[in-house]
C-alpha cells in the first residue's frame, strides 16, 4: 500500500531508480537510492555509507530533490498507449539500418524534420544519460525544460534544442518507410508504425 510508505528505497544501479520512479509515479513518495549496480548517477549511496545515511534520514538530516518525469502519449489509429520516463524516451529504426526520419513540432510550431540515427527527448535528469553521449547539454534539474537531441544527425543544422518544461512536443514520422523502436527510459519498448504520432509532456 503506497499510502502507508514514507520513503523507498532502491537497491541497485540506476536502472532499479528508473523502475521505482516509473511505478511510483505521481504517488510523491522519495526514493534513497543505493548503489550496487554499474552507474551511479541517481543512486547516490554508497553500500559501506548505507546505515549512516539511514541514520541521518531517520533524524530528519536530508534534503528532497524534485525530479519531473516526462508522459508520452504514442496515438495509434483509435487506440492510445501512455508512458512516463525520469530520464528519456527514445526513438530510432525498429528493424533497419537506415537513417530516421522524424518530424518535431512544439506547442503546434514546426521546430524541424531530422534526419538521423535516431531522437531522444529527455529530462534535466536524463541530460546526462544518452541525451549526453550523444552530444546534448547537461542542465540542471532545477530548470523546468525537456531537451530535444538527434543522435548522428545527418545535416549540419541540426543541433540540440532544450524547450521550456510546459512544452507539448509532437513527434511524426512522414517519410519513414520502415517500422520505429519507441524506448522509455531504455526498459520499456514499443514498436510504431510510420502513422503513430507521439504526444510528449512533463507529467
Amino acid at each position: 500500500d503506497f499510502n502507508q510508505v514514507d520513503f523507498m528505497l532502491a537497491l541497485g544501479g540506476d536502472g532499479t531508480f528508473l523502475s521505482l520512479a516509473r511505478i511510483i509515479e505521481d504517488k510523491n513518495i522519495p526514493i534513497l537510492g543505493v548503489h550496487l549496480g554499474d552507474l551511479g548517477f541517481l543512486a547516490k549511496v554508497t553500500l559501506k555509507d548505507l546505515f549512516h545515511r539511514l541514520d541521518q534520514v531517520i533524524v530528519g538530516d536530508y534534503l528532497i530533490e524534485d525530479r519531473a518525469l516526462i508522459k508520452a502519449k504514442i496515438i495509434k489509429g483509435n487506440k492510445s498507449i501512455e508512458h512516463v520516463s525520469l530520464n528519456d524516451f527514445v526513438f530510432a529504426n525498429g528493424e533497419s539500418f537506415r537513417m530516421l526520419n522524424t518530424s518535431v513540432n512544439v506547442d503546434g510550431h514546426f521546430v524541424g524534420h531530422y534526419k538521423a540515427d535516431g531522437l531522444i527527448i529527455s529530462t534535466p535528469t536524463g541530460s546526462t544519460a544518452y541525451s549526453l553521449s550523444a552530444g546534448g547539454p547537461i542542465v540542471t534539474p532545477k530548470v523546468d525544460s525537456i531537451i530535444i537531441t538527434p543522435t548522428s544527425a545527418h545535416t549540419l543544422t541540426s543541433r540540440p534544442l532544450v524547450v521550456p518544461g510546459s512544452s507539448k512536443i509532437t513527434v511524426s514520422f512522414a517519410g519513414q518507410a520502415d517500422s520505429i523502436r519507441f524506448v522509455a527510459d531504455g526498459q520499456v519498448h514499443e514498436i510504431l508504425n510510420p502513422n503513430t504520432n507521439v504526444e510528449i509532456v512533463k507529467s
